[in-house]
């Protein structure tokens, strides 16, 4: 059986007895310790998994997991298997490795996501000191993410975990970023959002929303608290973290701010709320005003002058006025001879509008040099809108669709084989990325008797190349050129460290397996370029192991 646990892996187990499936259990684990297994549908093999159980199956995986003598691999296999198993008298035991410093990281990883996924709310309270990192070594915050999602909110107050939050290290940070990204905000409560606004307000500048240190996180949470903002005290605090945030040049890039426009656009009343909240906070009047009107998110613009003139006339406030006044310049501009009117009869109630907005208000000769420039302006600016308007309107795509493809595969019928790979890019291009998945893909080549074709999976194609890139997607491709046809005493023949091309990719398919997770698939190809032998390519599919369980 342990000879055949490879073959016994995807038969049908459920028919074996008590006994059968012990030993079965057992070969399989030793021949993941051993390397002589080779998976390449992990997520069946785990739903397989569930076959195993047997009266006595949480007793024998015990065994395993305690045998600090047994290899690495083979305590990991068992945890994964009680995991699948749903073998929960054995979370004690998953509890204490995970928190078990000297234990190696995968296999505290495998524990704690068991946990996470099986343990009722004390269990998964004592894995904060995950949560809070303080557990050892962490690479990637992963053992954190983990923590994280076992620990929030239940076993872990707001103020505590948002003190708590560290920048993620890299593109890799796996666990981490997803908490971040997806369970962090999804179970913020409302009473938490203060807290969240408050972290948020001090945060550096992120610039891109997912290139950032937090994944985007002041964001989402500033999403989060638009929904809420007929709570005064959640709109007083709205208005302060998002002025601090347009201040760092953030909702500047494509559709960032898209979600917070379609919540003001839905309640005017609302957005306006939030620009009267934040009118007295400004600091550099026309800078702020300028974020206010111009930036991505849409809290002001020229279908609220009227609003902001009457703001003007009631305020009483000589500080508010002011802001007032800079706003308005920002949002004024003399297309509608209504709209001029009323400016400028406001401005003769209050001069103040007028000493802001001097550039309109001031008299200019007609044939100065002023004069001149202010004209080019507004008939630059009119360019530019005219253009924006003309952007907007969807362009007929010549020759149309259906003659392009019919011509392109005619193309590649008559053996073209360019035209496959034009024919795809431009269906990308031109018929909606909504429609069509691109996969990035980086390969990284070594030859068999390259000196780190073990580590460079590892030390280059995922932590240098994918992690640093974003990209998802890896191919660790071998050539294998052992042969008879290979003679004499090169020194390339000797650094060769596997006796087989077959050995070579059990060894790479296990790895690709354990370094694969949500945030990185890795595949493992061992191209066989021997001379004399058939050609052929023997591909060895990773195992998502990074994949939260279901």
């Amino acid at each position: 059986m342990r000879t055949q646990a490879d073959v016994l892996l995807r038969s049908d187990v459920a028919a074996l007895d008590s006994k059968q499936k012990a030993e079965f259990v057992d070969a399989s684990l030793s021949a993941f310790a051993d390397n002589s297994i080779h998976v390449r549908d992990y997520w069946s093999l785990y739903k397989r998994y569930q076959k195993f159980r047997h009266p006595g199956l949480a007793k024998q995986l015990q065994q395993h997991i305690r045998n600090h003598s047994l290899p690495d691999e083979e305590r990991i296999e068992a945890v994964v298997m009680a995991d699948a198993c749903d073998l929960r008298e054995l979370l004690p035991d998953l509890v204490g490795i995970a928190l078990t410093t000297d234990e190696i990281q995968e296999l505290r990883l495998w524990a704690a996501k068991a946990v996470s996924r099986l343990g009722d709310s004390e269990l998964k309270a004592r894995l904060k000191p995950l949560a809070l990192g303080n557990a050892g070594l962490d690479r990637n915050h992963a053992l954190r993410g983990v923590g994280l999602e076992a620990c929030w909110p239940r076993a872990l107050g707001a103020e505590e975990m948002f003190a708590s939050l560290k920048e993620l290290e890299d593109r890799s940070d796996g666990h981490y970023r997803t908490f971040l990204r997806e369970k962090l905000v999804a179970r913020l409560s409302v009473d938490d959002i203060p807290v969240a606004l408050t972290w948020a307000e001090n945060q550096p500048e992120e610039y891109v929303r997912h290139f950032g240190k937090f994944e985007g996180l002041t964001y989402s949470i500033l999403e989060e608290a638009a929904k809420h903002l007929a709570d005064d005290n959640i709109l007083g605090l709205f208005a302060r973290t998002l002025l601090a945030r347009l201040r760092k040049h953030e909702f500047s890039h494509g559709n960032e701010a898209n979600r917070l426009n379609e919540i003001f656009q839905s309640n005017a009343e609302q957005r306006l709320k939030v620009v009267q909240a934040m009118l007295p906070l400004f600091e550099d009047r026309s800078r702020d005003a300028w974020c206010l009107a111009r930036r991505g998110v849409k809290l002001v613009g020229p279908e609220d002058l009227q609003w902001l003139l009457e703001q003007l006339r009631v305020t009483t406030s000589p500080e508010l006025q002011m802001n007032l006044c800079h706003l308005i310049s920002w949002v004024f501009f003399p297309d509608n001879p209504g709209l001029i009117n009323s400016v400028i009869e406001t401005a003769q109630v209050h001069p103040i509008l007028a000493d802001v907005m001097k550039h309109w208000f001031a008299p200019i000769e007609l044939d100065s040099e002023q004069a001149k420039k202010d004209r080019d302006w507004i008939l630059q600016e009119k360019r530019w809108r005219e253009e924006a308007e003309r952007q907007q309107q969807p362009t007929l795509l010549a020759p149309p669709p259906a003659d392009r493809i019919v011509s392109l595969l005619d193309k590649f019928d008559g053996g073209d084989l360019d035209a496959w790979w034009h024919l795809t890019l431009w269906m990308e291009r031109n018929l909606g990325r909504a429609n069509f998945d691109t996969v990035q893909v980086f390969v990284e080549v070594k030859g068999c008797w390259h000196p780190e074709v073990k580590k460079a999976m590892k030390t280059q194609l995922l932590e240098r190349y994918l992690a640093k890139s974003g990209c998802h997607h890896g191919i660790y491709l071998v050539g294998w050129f052992l042969c008879a046809a290979w003679k004499g005493r090169h020194p390339d023949r000797k650094a060769v460290r596997f006796s087989s091309l077959e050995e070579l990719d059990r060894f790479l398919a296990k790895q690709a397996d354990r370094l694969s997770g949500k945030e990185a698939q890795l595949h493992a190809v061992v191209l066989d370029a021997r001379i004399g032998s058939p050609k052929r390519r023997k591909t060895s599919h990773a195992r998502t192991r990074g994949r939260q369980p279901h």
